[in-house]
């Protein structure tokens, strides 16, 4: 960012699943880009993908509700709870309405 002269209009999409499953802590990378997150892809993985953090850098969809998987997602969600700049979230979660109303309960339970 730094190299671009760090414009205002310089953000960071924030996807909790995908960087995880990259061997960051997304928790560490909220703090760290917390003033230049503007978006955020919500998604906890099961325990099946340990095995691929570190070798895998992207996998599309969760099959599971926030909170139900390995990813501190409450630690985000506390880290980035008062930044009013976060213009909108996605949940990256596939399967039935139950879910997602899960989903945005726990989000909502975390300060969101």
């Amino acid at each position: 960012m730094d190299c671009l002269g760090n414009p205002k209009s310089l953000g960071v999409n924030m996807d909790t699943g995908n960087s995880w499953l990259g061997g960051t802590d997304p928790v560490e990378m909220a703090k760290k880009f917390k003033d230049k997150i503007f978006h955020v892809h919500w998604k906890d993985l099961g325990a099946e993908w340990i095995e691929r953090r570190g070798k895998q850098f992207g996998c599309g969809f969760s099959t599971i509700a926030l909170g139900d998987g390995v990813i501190d997602i409450k630690g985000v969600a506390e880290v980035l709870a008062d930044r009013k700049e976060i213009h909108a979230s996605t949940l990256e979660i596939g399967g039935t309405a139950d879910m997602l109303r899960k989903s945005v309960a726990y989000l909502r339970s975390c300060g969101l």
